[in-house]
């Protein structure tokens, strides 16, 4: 799953619109949408503005929360 994707998945998952992602992270929608449809990929300071929208951390956006053997997957 691209980083995209994951925002938009989990703009999905907390029933939010990009209208409202984008105010809330301060973040054009223009922009925002690049990421899911394009693929592009956003700079570390807009993952922190969207994880921060989002309320999560950088790591459950870019789907590193889940743990084998002791270590991140």
């Amino acid at each position: 799953m691209t980083i995209g994707q994951r925002i938009n998945f989990a703009r999905y998952e907390r029933d939010m619109t990009l209208d409202e992602l984008a105010v809330k992270s301060n973040i054009s929608v223009h922009t925002i949408k690049a990421w899911i449809y394009a693929g592009y990929n956003p700079h570390i300071e807009a993952l922190i503005q969207i994880a921060d929208a989002l309320d999560m951390s950088l790591d459950e956006l870019a789907g590193r929360t889940e743990k084998r053997n002791g270590k991140r997957k």
